[in-house]
Order: structure tokens, then sequence, then C-alpha cells
């Protein structure tokens, strides 16, 4: 089969893949850097500008991003999709997508990862909240 993750998925498909090599043909990844071979670690170090992944500590703490961005969703968000976007033009107000990332995200507990929570520390991918990925560790 072909696997295909995109953003955190890709943590789980390359998993996947790891643990089954022989049930996977090919795998992609989309928009994401592997934790634990140290892009995504690199990617994390503060940097100028606040360009680098400074969402990624601040959005694993419990309840901290929640008190402090509920209300404010909107700005939040609209501060990635200028600032991580290839190409900030080609995410508008009016994209469906981009309307429906906001909507979600003012839910009640809509800033909440979800379930199984992946995260790293330490530059070693970790499972939290007491799910575990199927198998031996394949970091």
């Amino acid at each position: 089969m072909t696997v295909i993750g995109h953003d955190w998925g890709a943590v789980f498909g390359y998993a996947y893949a790891a643990k089954t090599p022989g049930q996977v043909r090919a795998l992609g990844i989309v928009e994401m850097a592997l934790p634990g071979v140290g892009v995504m670690e690199q990617a994390m170090a503060p940097a100028p500008d606040g360009n680098f992944l400074w969402h990624m500590g601040f959005q694993s703490v419990p309840d901290l991003p929640e008190l402090l961005i509920t209300g404010k969703e909107k700005p939040y968000l609209r501060w990635f999709f200028e600032h991580f976007a290839y190409d900030p033009g080609a995410i508008t107000a009016v994209r469906p997508a981009r309307r429906l990332t906001i909507e979600v995200t003012m839910q009640p507990r809509g800033l909440v990862p979800g379930e199984p929570s992946v995260f790293s520390v330490a530059g070693k991918p970790i499972v939290t909240r007491g799910h575990d990925l199927p198998g031996e560790d394949v970091a």
C-alpha cells in the first residue's frame, strides 16, 4: 500500500511504515519535519522574528493555550497563515479551509490536541495522554 501522511499524520504514517515495512510500498510525508532526526528539533530552536516552530512546545503545555488564546483564535491563526504559508496571499479570509480551521479552533476545547496527541520531548517523539504507538519505538 501507499501511505501519505500530512502534518502530524505524517508521524503516524512514518511509524506505521517503519513498523510494517512489508505492507508499505511507498511513504509520502507532507508538510512535516519528522521528530527525532534533528530537523524538527532544529526548527524549534528560537530564531529572529519568531520564524521557528515555537508553537509546538507552547501547545503541548496542558491548559495554557486555551487560557491565553480563547476569544483570540482568529488573530492567532491569522499569524500562522501570514508567517508560515509559502504564499500567504493564497490563504485568504474567504477560503473555505481557512474559515473551517478557525471555526473548529473556536469550538469548546478546539485548541486541545486530538487523541492521541504527539509531541517531541528532548528530541524524541512521544505519544501523550496515555496512548502509545503500536509496537516498538521506531524513532
